[in-house]
Formats: structure tokens, sequence, C-alpha cells
């Protein structure tokens, strides 16, 4: 997580709370991955303030990441989750990352 932090936090603000479990049992580059793909998504987009929230749900960990960017034009909003290539060809490279995203907690279980 620092490194997706130093690379973003030259033009973001970035801000990390936790208050999950004391251990998450996660495939660690899946994550940052994941993390990385949305903050750049942001960022991209003209986010300024980035938030990553991890707290804790039961048994389970929470993530919320939301930023004051523009957010998701309505015209591709039901489109960002299709498998890949079908998604960048209807949404012609905007926010393609989306797929691959959603797909990587569901094939770690």
């Amino acid at each position: 997580m620092p490194a997706v932090m130093d690379e973003l936090s030259a033009t973001a603000e970035i801000r990390l709370h936790y208050s999950g479990p004391d251990n998450l049992f996660i495939d660690r580059m899946m994550l940052f991955r994941i993390f990385l793909n949305l903050l750049r998504n942001a960022q991209d987009a003209g986010a300024k303030q980035m938030t990553i929230d991890v707290w804790q749900a039961g048994h389970l960990a929470v993530i919320d990441i939301s930023d004051n960017g523009p957010g998701i034009d309505n015209s591709i909003r039901d489109r960002i989750f299709l498998p890949l290539p079908l998604a960048a060809l209807l949404i012609s490279g905007w926010g393609w990352q989306f797929a691959l995203i959603w797909r990587s907690p569901l094939k770690a279980g």
C-alpha cells in the first residue's frame, strides 16, 4: 500500500482509515492491484481526494473506496464490469480496468 500512496500522493490527497480485523487473509498482490487501479482511475478522472476505509463486519473485513471525482458517466455505468475484451470495445478505453477489478476477488473466492 505505501507504493500506491507514494505514486498518487503527488497530485492527490489519499486517506487510509483502518479499523478492520487484526489479520487479513488475502492475496496481497491482488489487493494492491485493485487499489492501484481504482485510485489511478479516480485520479485520471480528476479526483483530488481519495479515501480507503477498512472496517470489520463480524469476522469479515469491508473495504470502501471513495473519491471526490465526477463519478462514472451514466451512459457507461451498466457496462463497466463486463468481461474483457467486450468492455474495452464498448467503453473505448474508459475505465476498462473495472472488469479486471471486479473479477479478481471473485477468482480468489
